[in-house]
Parts: structure tokens; C-alpha cells; sequence
């Protein structure tokens, strides 16, 4: 089953966006499920994706890592970094900055004291060969202690939107 399949059987809402869209549109579902998801409340947002869960476990997979990318931390306040930063795991701050660009890297270490941005760059460069998934997998377990810490930080729809033009 596609993701928007999913989506749109799931939930009455989602119906108007494909009966607005052309034939030859192609969208990104799962983005555009984001986009409409990290509209609505953070309770409604996680009932609805438990919801499209049962029905396409994948499709929610695909939607949940659109919510709210890693890269996307650089647009957080100073503030908001430091207290996401006392709030995870060490090793999870350490693997996630495996993958990471410079802009996140640079704004994660800036927000930390010295000796820890030491004790961060020694244990990253002793770090051993990483599946990608478990890199991934520290940075969604960030990104859900942001959400858990600050719902709205996430529930907060991007500056590029993912909706195609509706006419």
C-alpha cells in the first residue's frame, strides 16, 4: 500500500488534497502527510499516525522521519539546544553527529561547555564503523525527547512547505 493510500484512508481530511491535485503532479506523500500532520496538536498528531501504524507500518515509518529532520536543529534557539542536550544520552549526542553536517555539528558543540565538547569529539573520532540505521536512531531518539520536551518545537510546520499548489 503507497503511503498517501494510507494516509487518505486513514483520515476524511486528507481526501480534498487529492482531488485537487492534476494527473501529472507527483508529490512526495510522506512529506506532504508531515507537512499536514505537523499542523494539528501533538496528541491528535500521534493518535493519527498510531492510526495509519496498523494500517501501513512503513508508510508511518516514512511520515514520522518527515515531522522533523535532524539537520533542522540549526534553526533551533540556543536555548532550547542546551536543555534538548541535558535531556539525551551522551552516546546518543555522540552517534548522531556521525552523519551530521557541519551546521548541526556546529551548533550542537557550541552549545556545551568546552570540557564537554572535548569529551564529545574524543569519543566521536574513537567511534567505530556505524550502521546508518543506528546513527539514524539516535537522532530520531533526540528528536523525540525535543518533541516530548517541546511540542510545539516540532509541531511547528517548516518554512519550506511541502504542500503542492491547491487550485
Amino acid at each position: 500500500m503507497s503511503c498517501s493510500v494510507a494516509i487518505f484512508n486513514t483520515h476524511p481530511i486528507f481526501s480534498c488534497i487529492l482531488i485537487s491535485m492534476s494527473k501529472e503532479e507527483t508529490i512526495d506523500g510522506a512529506r506532504v502527510a508531515a507537512q499536514i500532520l505537523s499542523c494539528l496538536p501533538s496528541e491528535d498528531r500521534e493518535q493519527l499516525l498510531e492510526s495509519i501504524k496498523i494500517t501501513s507500518p512503513s508508510s508511518a515509518a516514512k511520515i514520522q522521519e518527515n515531522l522533523f529532520n535532524f539537520e533542522q536543529i540549526t534553526e533551533l534557539n540556543d536555548h532550547t539546544v542546551q536543555k534538548l542536550l541535558r535531556e539525551v544520552a551522551h552516546r546518543d549526542v555522540v552517534i548522531s553527529l556521525k552523519s551530521a553536517p557541519q551546521p548541526v555539528r556546529a551548533k550542537i558543540l557550541h552549545n556545551m561547555s568546552e570540557s564537554r565538547q572535548r569529551l564529545i569529539e574524543d569519543d566521536f573520532e574513537n567511534l567505530p564503523p556505524m550502521r546508518s540505521s543506528d546513527v539514524q536512531a539516535a537522532q530520531q531518539r533526540i528528536l523525540k525527547r525535543l518533541d516530548e520536551l517541546y511540542p510545539d518545537t516540532i509541531n511547528t510546520p517548516s518554512p519550506k512547505p511541502f504542500l503542492p499548489r491547491l487550485a
